[in-house]
């Protein structure tokens, strides 16, 4: 359940009426057939892009568990073709069990926030393709993606992949996804830090013992003060955050 809303972006009552023939179908097209919830019909579906290595692994969740449920409960002349069951009865999850399941799963965790939801994973599949048109595009700042998403292709993709109406919706995780993708930047920049520091810790372990042993030279200093002046250069392009004018 938890990786299928990460790689749909589906809402709950969206995951709970997927069908193992909408899985089956997906291992061959590359698509999952989704239920829009909020599009006014009950027979509006979207189709989001999935991967093959994901396909597999909840076929063989249907082969090894579903299916021996089925089997043990219900029979399978009577199956009803839901992905998700209750171990006892083998029939369809309900809505709210969804809910409940979840709830039992972040308490056993020791997750006390209450934004830790079944729909956080919606808010996240949403951010993550913004984020991801961000690093393929480098666009600069939230104008440039509103833009971009204004192309037709583009907004009807990502309306048909989120099941949103409106691309006006989707406005909110520009903001979001500029955010997270400032703060994706500045850990590699802290990561990158720490090899400078690591590297000129190795550095200086390794001219302080030439140093020990041997006469100190202009050329050992000058090229200690090279190696310092370089890690100092490096870590102030790296750290260093210009001030508002």
């Amino acid at each position: 359940m938890l990786r299928l809303l990460e790689m749909t972006g589906g809402r709950r009552i969206e995951v709970a009426q997927i069908k193992v023939k909408d899985i089956e179908e997906a291992g061959k097209t590359g698509e999952l057939r989704l239920f829009s919830a909020k599009q006014g019909r009950d027979d509006e579906y979207r189709y989001v892009p999935v991967t093959q290595a994901d396909i597999k692994e909840i076929l063989s969740f249907i082969r090894h568990y579903r299916q021996r449920v089925i089997r043990t409960t219900i029979g399978l002349k009577n199956d009803h073709g839901y992905l998700f069951i209750g171990a006892d009865l083998g029939q369809p999850l309900e809505i709210n069990t969804h809910g409940t399941e979840f709830y039992l799963l972040r308490k056993a965790a020791g997750i006390d926030n209450e934004e830790a939801c079944l729909h956080a994973f919606r808010h996240r599949y949403i951010t993550n393709i913004l984020r991801d048109l961000i690093r393929t595009h480098r666009y600069q700042n939230e104008d440039d993606l509103r833009n971009a998403l204004s192309t037709e292709t583009l907004k009807l993709k990502l309306m048909e992949w989120t099941g949103h109406t409106s691309i006006d919706s989707l406005d909110h995780y520009v903001h979001l996804a500029f955010e997270a993708e400032s703060n994706f930047q500045t850990t590699l920049d802290l990561m990158k830090a720490k090899k400078v520091v690591d590297s000129l810790q190795v550095m200086l372990a390794d001219y302080s013992g030439k140093l020990r042993t041997s006469k100190v030279t202009p050329d050992i200093i000058n090229t200690l003060a090279d190696v310092v002046a370089a890690a100092s250069s490096e870590l102030h392009e790296l750290l260093y955050v210009p001030q508002a004018a």
